[in-house]
Protein backbone atom coordinates (compact mmCIF):
# COMPACT_ATOMS: atom_id res chain seq x y z
CA UNK A 1 0.00 0.00 0.00
CA UNK A 2 1.27 3.64 -0.97
CA UNK A 3 1.97 5.54 2.13
CA UNK A 4 -0.16 8.20 0.74
CA UNK A 5 -2.91 5.50 1.35
CA UNK A 6 -2.39 5.81 5.20
CA UNK A 7 -2.37 9.10 5.38
CA UNK A 8 -5.62 9.24 7.48
CA UNK A 9 -4.56 6.63 9.94
CA UNK A 10 -1.05 8.28 10.72
CA UNK A 11 -3.46 11.48 11.77
CA UNK A 12 -5.54 10.00 13.75
CA UNK A 13 -2.50 7.68 15.65
CA UNK A 14 -0.92 11.28 15.77
CA UNK A 15 -4.59 12.48 17.14
CA UNK A 16 -4.94 9.68 19.44
CA UNK A 17 -4.05 11.32 22.83
CA UNK A 18 -5.94 14.40 22.08
CA UNK A 19 -9.04 15.41 23.68
CA UNK A 20 -11.42 18.90 23.53
CA UNK A 21 -8.66 20.44 26.16
CA UNK A 22 -5.81 19.22 24.40
CA UNK A 23 -5.57 20.42 20.53
CA UNK A 24 -3.41 20.10 17.70
CA UNK A 25 -3.26 22.84 14.76
CA UNK A 26 -2.73 22.14 11.42
CA UNK A 27 0.92 22.98 11.50
CA UNK A 28 1.46 20.27 14.72
CA UNK A 29 -0.06 18.01 12.12
CA UNK A 30 2.38 18.81 9.28
CA UNK A 31 5.41 18.47 11.38
CA UNK A 32 4.49 15.31 13.19
CA UNK A 33 3.49 13.53 10.19
CA UNK A 34 7.27 14.59 8.89
CA UNK A 35 8.97 13.13 11.74
CA UNK A 36 6.57 10.03 12.78
CA UNK A 37 6.00 8.71 9.53
CA UNK A 38 8.42 10.72 6.83
CA UNK A 39 5.10 12.17 5.17
CA UNK A 40 5.09 15.20 3.26
CA UNK A 41 2.50 17.09 2.20
CA UNK A 42 0.79 20.43 1.87
CA UNK A 43 -1.53 22.61 4.21
CA UNK A 44 -4.41 21.88 1.48
CA UNK A 45 -3.85 18.38 0.98
CA UNK A 46 -4.15 18.00 5.04
CA UNK A 47 -7.16 19.74 5.40
CA UNK A 48 -8.87 17.34 2.94
CA UNK A 49 -7.90 14.72 4.69
CA UNK A 50 -9.57 16.41 7.69
CA UNK A 51 -12.31 17.42 6.09
CA UNK A 52 -13.48 13.64 5.46
CA UNK A 53 -12.25 12.97 9.04
CA UNK A 54 -14.95 15.26 10.50
CA UNK A 55 -17.54 13.71 8.11
CA UNK A 56 -16.56 10.71 9.48
CA UNK A 57 -16.90 11.76 13.17
CA UNK A 58 -13.34 10.85 13.54
CA UNK A 59 -12.20 14.46 14.90
CA UNK A 60 -13.55 17.73 15.61
CA UNK A 61 -12.71 21.02 15.57
CA UNK A 62 -11.22 23.82 13.12
CA UNK A 63 -8.31 25.82 14.64
CA UNK A 64 -7.14 23.01 17.16
CA UNK A 65 -7.99 19.37 15.88
CA UNK A 66 -8.56 16.87 18.31
CA UNK A 67 -10.03 13.01 18.37
CA UNK A 68 -13.43 12.22 19.00
CA UNK A 69 -13.96 9.42 21.82
CA UNK A 70 -16.35 6.76 22.83
CA UNK A 71 -15.35 6.85 26.28
CA UNK A 72 -13.91 10.34 28.48
CA UNK A 73 -10.95 9.87 30.38
CA UNK A 74 -12.95 9.83 33.72
CA UNK A 75 -14.59 6.97 32.37
CA UNK A 76 -10.99 5.62 30.89
CA UNK A 77 -10.22 6.45 34.69
CA UNK A 78 -12.77 4.33 36.49
CA UNK A 79 -12.37 1.27 34.24
CA UNK A 80 -8.65 1.46 35.31
CA UNK A 81 -8.95 1.84 38.61
CA UNK A 82 -11.79 -1.19 39.03
CA UNK A 83 -8.85 -3.33 37.40
CA UNK A 84 -6.12 -2.01 39.59
CA UNK A 85 -8.12 -2.32 42.89
CA UNK A 86 -9.48 -5.23 42.11
CA UNK A 87 -8.95 -9.24 41.90
CA UNK A 88 -10.49 -10.12 39.08
CA UNK A 89 -7.36 -10.85 36.84
CA UNK A 90 -4.00 -11.76 37.42
CA UNK A 91 -0.91 -9.53 37.89
CA UNK A 92 0.19 -9.45 34.32
CA UNK A 93 -3.17 -9.77 32.34
CA UNK A 94 -3.92 -6.65 34.80
CA UNK A 95 -0.94 -4.36 33.68
CA UNK A 96 -1.89 -5.18 30.12
CA UNK A 97 -5.27 -4.51 29.87
CA UNK A 98 -4.40 -1.24 31.86
CA UNK A 99 -2.04 -0.23 28.83
CA UNK A 100 -4.84 -1.01 26.38
CA UNK A 101 -7.27 1.25 28.63
CA UNK A 102 -4.46 3.99 28.64
CA UNK A 103 -3.77 4.48 24.99
CA UNK A 104 -7.43 4.99 24.59
CA UNK A 105 -7.22 8.46 26.48
CA UNK A 106 -5.90 11.61 25.76
CA UNK A 107 -2.08 12.46 26.65
CA UNK A 108 -3.71 14.56 30.24
CA UNK A 109 -5.03 10.87 31.48
CA UNK A 110 -1.73 9.29 30.70
CA UNK A 111 0.00 11.94 32.72
CA UNK A 112 -2.87 11.38 35.91
CA UNK A 113 -1.88 7.41 35.94
CA UNK A 114 1.92 8.07 35.01
CA UNK A 115 2.44 7.24 39.10
CA UNK A 116 0.71 3.36 38.22
CA UNK A 117 4.07 1.85 37.48
CA UNK A 118 3.55 -1.39 39.26
CA UNK A 119 0.65 -2.91 40.40
CA UNK A 120 -0.30 -2.39 44.00
CA UNK A 121 0.39 -5.15 46.20
CA UNK A 122 -2.77 -6.40 46.24
CA UNK A 123 -3.98 -9.86 45.91
CA UNK A 124 -4.70 -10.19 42.55
CA UNK A 125 -5.85 -13.91 41.65
CA UNK A 126 -2.93 -16.35 40.67
CA UNK A 127 -4.76 -18.11 37.31
CA UNK A 128 -3.40 -17.18 34.54
CA UNK A 129 -5.74 -19.76 32.50
CA UNK A 130 -8.70 -16.67 33.67
CA UNK A 131 -9.74 -15.61 30.19
CA UNK A 132 -9.55 -19.49 28.56
CA UNK A 133 -12.34 -20.26 31.47
CA UNK A 134 -14.29 -17.23 31.08
CA UNK A 135 -14.31 -17.72 27.32
CA UNK A 136 -15.57 -21.61 27.30
CA UNK A 137 -18.52 -20.50 29.84
CA UNK A 138 -19.55 -17.97 27.73
CA UNK A 139 -19.95 -20.42 24.60
CA UNK A 140 -21.47 -22.97 27.07
CA UNK A 141 -24.04 -20.76 28.04
CA UNK A 142 -24.84 -19.25 24.90
CA UNK A 143 -24.85 -22.68 23.56
CA UNK A 144 -27.35 -23.94 26.36
CA UNK A 145 -24.57 -26.86 27.04
CA UNK A 146 -23.53 -28.83 30.34
CA UNK A 147 -20.02 -28.29 31.38
CA UNK A 148 -17.67 -29.68 33.51
CA UNK A 149 -15.20 -28.21 35.77
CA UNK A 150 -12.59 -29.17 37.38
CA UNK A 151 -12.17 -27.06 40.53
CA UNK A 152 -8.58 -25.51 41.77
CA UNK A 153 -7.27 -24.89 45.51
CA UNK A 154 -4.20 -22.93 46.58
CA UNK A 155 -2.25 -25.07 48.85
CA UNK A 156 0.76 -24.30 51.35
CA UNK A 157 3.26 -23.63 48.76
CA UNK A 158 1.40 -20.96 47.39
CA UNK A 159 0.70 -22.44 44.19
CA UNK A 160 -3.36 -23.53 42.83
CA UNK A 161 -3.77 -27.70 42.31
CA UNK A 162 -6.40 -29.38 40.80
CA UNK A 163 -8.99 -31.32 42.92
CA UNK A 164 -12.14 -32.61 41.85
CA UNK A 165 -14.60 -32.42 38.58
CA UNK A 166 -18.50 -31.28 38.76
CA UNK A 167 -21.04 -31.74 35.81
CA UNK A 168 -22.99 -28.61 36.30
CA UNK A 169 -25.74 -26.77 33.91
CA UNK A 170 -24.18 -22.58 33.76
CA UNK A 171 -26.41 -19.93 33.65
CA UNK A 172 -24.58 -16.57 34.62
CA UNK A 173 -21.49 -14.92 34.91
CA UNK A 174 -21.36 -12.34 37.56
CA UNK A 175 -19.11 -10.07 39.57
CA UNK A 176 -19.46 -9.37 43.07
CA UNK A 177 -16.53 -8.20 45.52
CA UNK A 178 -14.06 -8.07 42.77
CA UNK A 179 -14.70 -11.53 42.00
CA UNK A 180 -16.19 -13.28 38.84
CA UNK A 181 -18.75 -15.85 39.99
CA UNK A 182 -20.51 -18.86 37.98
CA UNK A 183 -24.28 -19.11 38.90
CA UNK A 184 -24.86 -22.46 38.04
CA UNK A 185 -26.97 -26.03 38.77
CA UNK A 186 -25.02 -28.71 40.10
CA UNK A 187 -25.75 -32.36 38.68
CA UNK A 188 -27.85 -33.84 41.10
CA UNK A 189 -29.07 -31.13 43.06
CA UNK A 190 -32.35 -28.54 43.07
CA UNK A 191 -30.97 -25.39 43.77
CA UNK A 192 -28.43 -22.99 42.22
CA UNK A 193 -24.91 -22.89 43.46
CA UNK A 194 -22.07 -19.66 42.80
CA UNK A 195 -18.47 -20.83 41.52
CA UNK A 196 -15.40 -18.56 41.68
CA UNK A 197 -13.91 -18.82 38.18
CA UNK A 198 -10.17 -18.06 39.48
CA UNK A 199 -10.64 -21.60 41.58
CA UNK A 200 -11.28 -23.66 37.79
CA UNK A 201 -8.50 -25.26 36.72
CA UNK A 202 -10.35 -25.75 33.33
CA UNK A 203 -13.75 -26.41 31.46
CA UNK A 204 -15.04 -28.66 29.77
CA UNK A 205 -18.17 -28.04 27.17
CA UNK A 206 -20.05 -31.44 26.91
CA UNK A 207 -22.70 -32.37 24.57
CA UNK A 208 -25.35 -32.42 26.68
CA UNK A 209 -27.50 -29.54 26.88
CA UNK A 210 -28.10 -27.78 30.02
CA UNK A 211 -31.15 -27.96 32.62
CA UNK A 212 -33.18 -24.83 32.36
CA UNK A 213 -33.14 -22.94 35.37
CA UNK A 214 -36.97 -23.22 35.36
CA UNK A 215 -37.08 -26.55 36.02
CA UNK A 216 -35.71 -25.63 39.66
CA UNK A 217 -38.68 -25.62 42.53
CA UNK A 218 -37.56 -22.23 43.58
CA UNK A 219 -37.08 -20.86 39.95
CA UNK A 220 -40.60 -22.69 38.39
CA UNK A 221 -42.03 -19.01 38.38
CA UNK A 222 -38.67 -17.39 36.87
CA UNK A 223 -35.31 -16.20 37.92
CA UNK A 224 -34.56 -12.22 38.38
CA UNK A 225 -30.27 -11.80 38.82
CA UNK A 226 -31.02 -8.52 40.27
CA UNK A 227 -32.78 -10.24 43.47
CA UNK A 228 -30.60 -12.83 43.44
CA UNK A 229 -27.64 -10.84 43.54
CA UNK A 230 -29.35 -8.72 46.19
CA UNK A 231 -30.23 -11.52 48.52
CA UNK A 232 -26.69 -13.53 48.20
CA UNK A 233 -23.97 -11.26 49.03
CA UNK A 234 -20.49 -13.19 49.75
CA UNK A 235 -22.12 -15.42 46.81
CA UNK A 236 -23.12 -18.04 49.22
CA UNK A 237 -25.50 -20.65 47.52
CA UNK A 238 -29.07 -21.98 49.36
CA UNK A 239 -32.62 -20.51 49.09
CA UNK A 240 -33.49 -17.35 50.74
CA UNK A 241 -35.85 -16.89 53.57
CA UNK A 242 -37.80 -14.01 55.23
CA UNK A 243 -36.01 -12.57 58.56
CA UNK A 244 -36.28 -10.41 60.80
CA UNK A 245 -33.86 -7.82 62.24
CA UNK A 246 -33.25 -5.52 64.75
CA UNK A 247 -30.92 -2.73 63.38
CA UNK A 248 -29.62 0.19 65.36
CA UNK A 249 -31.74 3.14 63.52
CA UNK A 250 -27.79 4.78 62.69
CA UNK A 251 -26.42 1.91 60.83
CA UNK A 252 -29.65 1.23 58.43
CA UNK A 253 -27.24 2.74 55.85
CA UNK A 254 -24.70 -0.58 56.53
CA UNK A 255 -27.53 -2.71 55.38
CA UNK A 256 -28.22 -1.39 52.47
CA UNK A 257 -25.41 -0.81 51.65
CA UNK A 258 -25.32 -4.72 51.09
CA UNK A 259 -28.53 -5.17 50.48
CA UNK A 260 -30.37 -2.12 49.22
CA UNK A 261 -33.48 -0.83 49.77
CA UNK A 262 -35.65 -4.11 49.59
CA UNK A 263 -36.88 -4.19 52.76
CA UNK A 264 -39.88 -3.44 54.66
CA UNK A 265 -40.12 -1.39 58.36
CA UNK A 266 -42.12 -3.00 60.72
CA UNK A 267 -42.00 -1.14 63.63
CA UNK A 268 -39.25 1.57 65.00
CA UNK A 269 -38.57 3.60 67.89
CA UNK A 270 -35.73 6.38 68.51
CA UNK A 271 -32.83 3.96 68.73
CA UNK A 272 -33.94 1.05 66.95
CA UNK A 273 -35.53 -0.38 63.86
CA UNK A 274 -37.14 -3.56 63.10
CA UNK A 275 -36.96 -4.46 59.28
CA UNK A 276 -38.28 -7.83 57.46
CA UNK A 277 -36.26 -8.85 54.08
CA UNK A 278 -35.63 -11.83 52.14
CA UNK A 279 -32.36 -13.04 52.33
CA UNK A 280 -29.73 -16.23 52.20
CA UNK A 281 -29.60 -16.85 55.73
CA UNK A 282 -25.87 -17.96 55.03
CA UNK A 283 -24.83 -14.96 53.92
CA UNK A 284 -26.73 -13.26 56.58
CA UNK A 285 -25.01 -15.04 59.19
CA UNK A 286 -21.40 -13.68 58.00
CA UNK A 287 -22.86 -10.25 57.66
CA UNK A 288 -24.11 -10.57 61.27
CA UNK A 289 -20.87 -11.68 62.52
CA UNK A 290 -19.47 -8.81 60.73
CA UNK A 291 -22.15 -6.04 62.25
CA UNK A 292 -22.89 -7.69 65.46
CA UNK A 293 -22.88 -4.46 67.42
CA UNK A 294 -25.21 -3.20 65.99
CA UNK A 295 -27.70 -6.12 64.93
CA UNK A 296 -29.60 -8.86 66.71
CA UNK A 297 -31.36 -11.91 64.33
CA UNK A 298 -34.91 -12.32 65.66
CA UNK A 299 -36.11 -14.87 62.94
CA UNK A 300 -35.67 -17.41 61.60
CA UNK A 301 -34.98 -19.01 65.08
CA UNK A 302 -32.48 -21.40 63.57
CA UNK A 303 -30.37 -18.43 62.03
CA UNK A 304 -30.65 -16.78 65.56
CA UNK A 305 -29.56 -19.58 67.41
CA UNK A 306 -26.89 -20.55 64.59
CA UNK A 307 -25.51 -17.33 65.35
CA UNK A 308 -25.49 -17.55 69.43
CA UNK A 309 -23.48 -21.41 68.64
CA UNK A 310 -21.07 -19.14 66.64
CA UNK A 311 -20.81 -16.56 69.25
CA UNK A 312 -20.00 -18.92 71.38
CA UNK A 313 -17.22 -20.30 69.92
CA UNK A 314 -15.57 -17.60 69.50
CA UNK A 315 -16.03 -16.29 72.61
CA UNK A 316 -14.55 -19.52 74.07
CA UNK A 317 -11.65 -19.10 71.68
CA UNK A 318 -10.66 -15.55 73.87
CA UNK A 319 -11.00 -16.84 77.03
CA UNK A 320 -8.56 -19.78 76.44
Amino acid sequence: MRKNGLIPVYILKILSQTDASHRLTQKDLLQLLHEKYDVKISRGTLGSYLHELRQAHYISGERGIYRNRDLSDEEIRIVIDSVLFGHLLPQDQAKALIGKLQSLGSLALERKVRAIHELPDINHNNNEHLYEIMEALDEAIENHKRVRITSCRYGIDKQLHETSTRIVDPYYIVSDLSRFYLICHNDGSDDLGNRRLDRMAKVEILEEGYVSIRTLSSYAHGFDLGDYMREHIYMFAGESETCQLKIVKDHIGDFIDWYGTSFHVMEEDEEYVLISAKINTQALYYWVLQYGEMVEVLSPLSLREKVKAGLTRMLARYQA
